[in-house]
């Protein structure tokens, strides 16, 4: 549907927003809470397996008695059709309830969960690509506008290479924090090079970049991580200003 999704009013859900959020959801019985993305008001899920925002039907809110109730609104999580994934998303919902809903003709369910379970997300991280198995991700407090970083993540001579629109990175370093101790971090080698310093190296990736990626891009390179694994990376621009984002494996499945 190139990113439009029909928007399905049916009544709005009121949720308890003094305490963080965090989701049990399933897609045709599996468990694919991983790919959920939250702050204070909304709930964004988007499964690799959709490159564009799906199709939506037989949306339904009930408790756990099966009572029907009013179903949030529920719409595209993704509106730039150019980039290379879709989800849905909706408001909080309360504890005790689950939403059902066909998407693309797979059955989804959602239901809140005790956020202090240690797989909950981060609240405030937002979805800003996902390329070859990887999810480039920001952290936008309330309050502040989404940064465009530009990213693209592409697999270099068993390395991986991410290219943000950020020029001038007078510093970059990262730190990795291993999916089975999420509150712990160490630190994770990796190159930051200019575009001539790139094409140095790699002269096969001329056309890329001169003519997809860019010439005044950062470019950094650094070993693969391990599925689910995370690594937040801190740069340094030429204004002075800081600036962090994340890289994430995606599971293999």
């Amino acid at each position: 549907m190139n990113g439009v999704l029909l928007i399905l009013l049916l009544g709005m859900t009121a949720a308890d927003n003094s305490v963080a959020h965090c989701y049990e959801i399933r897609v045709g019985g599996k468990d694919r809470s991983f790919f959920q993305y939250v702050d204070s008001a909304w709930v964004r899920f988007a499964d690799p397996v959709w490159r564009w925002n799906p199709q939506l039907k037989e949306i339904r809110l009930a408790n756990t008695d099966g009572k029907l109730l009013a179903a949030p609104m529920v719409i595209g999580a993704n509106p730039n059709p150019q980039q290379p994934w879709g989800g849905i998303q909706f408001r909080h919902l309360q504890f005790g309830t689950v939403l059902s809903l066909k998407a693309d003709q797979n059955s989804v369910s959602f239901s809140r969960r005790d956020s202090a379970a240690p797989d909950c997300p981060q609240v405030n991280v937002v979805l800003e690509g996902r390329w070859n198995g990887y999810d480039v991700l920001q952290h936008v407090p309330p309050g502040t506008r989404k940064p465009l970083l530009g990213s693209y993540v592409h697999p270099l001579n068993g390395k991986v290479l991410v290219k943000v629109a950020l020029p001038n990175l007078l510093e970059a370093k990262a730190v990795l924090r291993p999916a089975k101790t999420p509150t712990t971090e160490r630190p994770f080698s990796m190159e930051k090079l200019s575009a001539s310093e790139l094409l140095k190296g790699q002269p096969d990736l001329q056309t890329q970049v001169t003519k997809q990626w860019g010439l005044n891009a950062s470019y950094l390179i650094f070993q693969p991580i391990e599925p689910k694994d995370t690594i937040k990376i801190s740069v340094k621009l030429a204004s002075g200003r800081d600036a962090s984002f994340f890289v994430r494996k995606l599971p293999e499945n």
